[in-house]
């Protein structure tokens, strides 16, 4: 009985270090090649050494944060010493913070008490994520960190909010989501929307509990303190390659467009992005388009309406409200459709059944947990007076700020993992499928439906694929 009580308390330890040591285990022996984004880290992250020191000054302009490749560079000079390639190096360290998210972090918002059935579900959470995303931890992109840095800030904010705690201990912690809360943005620039709605929600909910003013102070002081110490390397960048010395990423690429205001432009005419792997079937290597006639036709007018300032572009908006509206409905379609477990894709005769069903039915029966749960006036209460409620639904306005944009699966991790962890958590269990059976013929009907709908949008998006665009220009 001691054995066990040993076990279930130390199990998120235990599986943490399983699925850590096995993923690097794959991850080492699979030495996935470095190639497109993965590759371009590889070269930022050298940057910073490229006159054999080290230094900020170094780190090439490019359109992304300094933290991701800093952090490369010094994984990839540890694996050196091991005699490890770079991509080696990279999934050894990305399988740990993946198993650190997905059997400590994400479970801790759901589990309340230890069990030995939340010992397998934390494994299964970690198998569902490595079985749809496992690309994202062997090769070198930066979706997987920006996400778990978010969840990172998250737990702690959520931390500061579930008691007052000792000043001491609220700095730490404040500190630490902070630096987290940057670090996230600056690895990802489009997390850059929740730091203002972080910090709302921790206001918010520590004046609920009333707080003592001098806990809420120097929590604000120490968060900004924690942004401070990891913005500063770029300050420091920003300094030499623009004479500023803003912590912002840079983000204007050609005559003063943002990177995000080109991805709007470009969503427009472009339903759903893939890219090609250099040994595809097709012989072709690349971005991989697929066309939205609609919204293509709606491209220039966007650039016209941008040109005319903020008036033109609500003018534009009340215009084609309604193809807008069609437009990104069929995004958000889009990016249910989960054909590939990989990033770089090296076919597109193989679109597997078998995983876009095994997606959808997961994304099914946790919108009905989520749609049941806010039918329920005293469910939703519930749900709605818990801050990590509020914190998890920050995170995904994330992937609403990218729907109107090019829709590329990993950039949509953040919805996913949820979907996985409502299913895994909320959804195995008995009451849940008691209720399911008891309206079986109308949830199957209901299923059938709602996949005949998807299916004919999908068949769509697949059929307008244009492999001939490479790297569209905006």
């Amino acid at each position: 009985m001691t054995e066990n009580r040993f076990f279930i308390k130390r199990q998120a330890l235990i599986a943490f270090l399983l699925c850590g040591i096995a993923s690097a285990a794959v991850g080492v022996y699979l030495n996935y090649p470095l190639m497109f984004d993965a590759s371009n880290y590889y070269v930022f992250s050298q940057s910073f050494i490229s006159d054999g020191t080290f230094s900020f000054s170094n780190y090439m302009l490019n359109l992304r944060g300094y933290f991701f490749p800093l952090m490369f560079l010094g994984i990839t000079i540890i694996g050196n010493v091991f005699g490890l390639m770079p991509g080696q190096s990279m999934a050894i360290f990305a399988s740990f913070f993946a198993a650190l998210i997905f059997t400590v972090i994400l479970p801790g918002f759901y589990i309340r008490k230890n069990t030995l059935k939340t010992f397998f579900l934390r494994l299964f959470l970690f198998a569902v994520f490595m079985l749809f995303w496992s690309d994202l931890v062997y090769y070198p992109l930066s979706d997987l960190w920006g996400f778990g840095l978010a969840l990172l800030a998250a737990v702690a904010f959520k931390a500061m909010l579930t008691k007052e705690k000792p000043l001491g201990r609220q700095w730490a912690l404040a500190f630490l989501a902070g630096g987290a809360l940057y670090a996230a943005y600056n690895t990802r620039t489009i997390y850059l929307f929740i730091v203002p709605l972080f910090l709302v929600v921790y206001l918010a909910f520590a004046l609920k509990k009333k707080y003592r003013f001098l806990t809420l102070a120097l929590s604000a002081v120490m968060i900004f303190a924690g942004m401070a110490a990891v913005c500063w390397p770029q300050i420091l960048v920003n300094a030499h390659h623009f004479q500023t010395l803003s912590p912002m990423v840079n983000t204007v690429v050609g005559q003063e467009q943002t990177l995000y205001t080109g991805q709007i432009k470009a969503g427009l005419a472009i339903s759903r992005y893939e890219t090609m792997a250099p040994m595809a079937d097709t012989g072709l290597k690349g971005a991989l388009y697929f066309v939205d006639d609609a919204g293509e036709q709606l491209s220039e007018t966007f650039q016209n309406a941008i040109n005319a300032g903020w008036m033109g572009l609500i003018r534009f908006c009340v215009k084609h409200m309604f193809d807008l509206i069609g437009i990104y409905m069929r995004h958000f379609i889009n990016i249910l459709c989960v054909p590939f477990n990989h990033v770089y894709l090296t076919s597109l005769n193989h679109l597997n059944n078998v995983f876009m069903l095994i997606s959808y039915t997961l994304t099914f029966f946790s919108g009905v947990f989520v749609v049941q749960t806010l039918a329920k006036k005293t469910e939703r209460k519930k749900a709605f007076r818990e801050p990590q409620t509020w914190l998890l639904m920050m995170i995904l306005v994330v992937c609403a700020a990218i729907l109107p944009g090019i829709v590329e699966l990993r950039f949509f991790l953040p919805m996913y993992s949820m979907i996985y962890a409502i299913f895994i958590f909320e959804c195995l269990n008995a009451d849940y499928f008691k209720r399911i059976w008891q309206k079986k013929w109308r949830y199957l009907l209901l299923y059938i439906i709602i996949l005949f709908v998807l299916v004919a949008v999908w068949s769509n998006t697949f059929a307008n694929g244009d492999p001939t665009d490479v790297f569209l220009q905006w």
